[in-house]
């Protein structure tokens, strides 16, 4: 079964000043569909996907006037790279008309995959009107209810699926459990400072990662919870249904401003792999890092 529902993506003005290159993109340029799998019951798994209108080209069909994209999305289901032979297949197709306002494509599509098996699932989604093919290949862990794939993070503003595995300040979030419409999961927090992991050049020790959790809390899930949940404290959050295994689904919490860069040591962090530890702590130890930051690039780039 094929469900789709579509999400705007951005405000914009009138028709009148918009920029319409999009409908005329090059073949050349690719998709990029993000894909959720959740196991909704020991049969069946829902296969979740966002398409970006804007990867697609959209164009008039036969004697219409108006303007539309056509996708294929066929998947099959096989039990491992090295067999071929097909336990689900399917080939769906989406025309969607063509609207000023950017969108986003969500879509879910079920899957007959029993419980107790491992398998691999195999993805072609082809815009029809350029003729090029996203292939995606997704490992199906249903071999027992612990793994992460037994879980869907929803947003609650729009109940669809996040396709990230982050969360951002004070974002409510619904998380569902296979089709147990109410049960209680376990939160392992963690708040880690992971330093700068070291270059390729340099030699370090690693620091195993401890697991003992620093705090330990349960969630109880209810399909009919109006609110949803948010995680206020920077760090990630390991969501299981059994604390026996360390199977379960992480959600980071990053910096506040994340996935943007507002800080002028997250400028400089990344320049440790291509600077020299004299130029790194240079920088560093500059009373002014983001000045230190701008000049370096800027001579890196042969400017004065």
């Amino acid at each position: 079964m094929l469900s789709i529902y579509r999400s705007c993506t951005s405000s914009s003005g009138s028709a009148g000043n918009q920029n319409l290159s999009n409908i005329y993109k090059s073949a050349q340029d690719n998709l990029h569909p993000k894909y959720v799998l959740f196991h909704r019951s020991n049969t069946t798994s829902e296969l979740y996907f966002k398409i970006n209108s804007k990867e697609l080209l959209y164009s008039k069909q036969g004697g219409s006037d108006g303007f539309s994209a056509r996708i294929s999305i066929q998947y099959r289901l096989i039990s491992s790279y090295e067999t071929k032979d097909i336990i689900d297949s399917a080939t769906v197709n989406i025309t969607d008309p063509y609207a000023a306002t950017p969108k986003d494509l969500i879509g879910k599509i079920d899957i007959g995959a029993t419980f107790t098996n491992g398998y691999l699932l195999e993805i072609y989604l082809t815009d029809l009107n350029k003729n090029t093919t996203s292939k995606t290949y997704i490992n199906v862990e249903k071999q027992d209810y612990a793994t992460r794939q037994n879980f869907l993070a929803l947003s609650a503003g729009n109940k669809t699926p996040l396709f990230r595995d982050y969360v951002g300040r004070d974002e409510k979030i619904y998380i569902r459990y296979r089709s147990m419409p109410e049960t209680k999961v376990y939160v392992r927090y963690y708040h880690r400072d992971f330093p700068l992991p070291s270059p390729p050049f340099s030699t370090s020790n690693m620091t195993p990662f401890e697991y003992r959790a620093d705090s330990l809390f349960t969630l109880d899930l209810n399909e009919k919870d109006t609110n949803g949940i948010s995680f206020s404290k920077p760090g990630f959050y390991h969501i299981q249904a059994d604390t026996n295994t360390k199977e379960g689904l992480t959600l980071y919490r990053f910096d506040d401003d994340f996935p943007n860069i507002k800080k002028p040591l997250h400028l400089l962090l990344p320049l440790r792999y291509i600077t020299s530890q004299q130029e790194f702590s240079k920088m560093a130890n500059s009373k002014n890092m983001k000045t230190a930051v701008d000049s370096f690039w800027v001579y890196a780039g042969g400017g004065t």
